[in-house]
């Protein structure tokens, strides 16, 4: 696995001349999600709770909004303080609200090429009640899945 990793790093490197394409990216397989992901692929819950899939149903934004596409805010619950991680499954601006509040973000990245974990982002919460707000989403619906880093 260590050599197409290289390879393709060696690829990404190399200066691109006229009519070069950019290489495939290098997947891992679906069952290489993070430790903490591996719930991702199972059946979506009926609400967002700690450590399960969750399917996010966007609604129009406001035409003033920022972000344009869809909108959506779901509530959860944390019972413990910690580092929490946000994954979606395709873009959208994600925010972590409490009593009207954006909570710091602590971290963001991408997910394992072709998991369908493509956005991770942390933040540290402390127990509560939050809300789960996404912006800008481009599809009607997203997967999240919020668990303990």
């Amino acid at each position: 696995m260590l050599l197409p990793i290289l390879m393709l790093a060696q690829a990404a490197a190399a200066p691109m001349t006229p009519g070069m394409q950019m290489p495939e990216p290098v997947c891992v397989r679906a069952g290489d999600l993070p430790a903490a992901f591996g719930k991702w692929n199972g059946t979506p819950a009926s609400q967002l709770a700690i450590g399960t899939p969750f399917v996010v149903t966007g609604a129009a934004a406001a035409p003033d909004s920022k972000h344009p596409g869809k909108v959506a805010d779901v509530p959860f619950t944390v019972e413990s303080a910690g580092v929490y991680r946000v994954g979606l499954s395709d873009a959208a601006w994600v925010d972590v609200m409490a009593d009207g509040k954006a909570s710091k973000t602590a971290a963001h990245g991408h997910g394992p090429a072709c998991t369908g974990l493509r956005k991770i982002v942390d933040f540290e919460l402390s127990p509560g009640t939050y809300t789960l707000h996404l912006d800008g989403m481009k599809a009607d619906t997203i997967k999240a899945m919020i668990v303990p880093r």
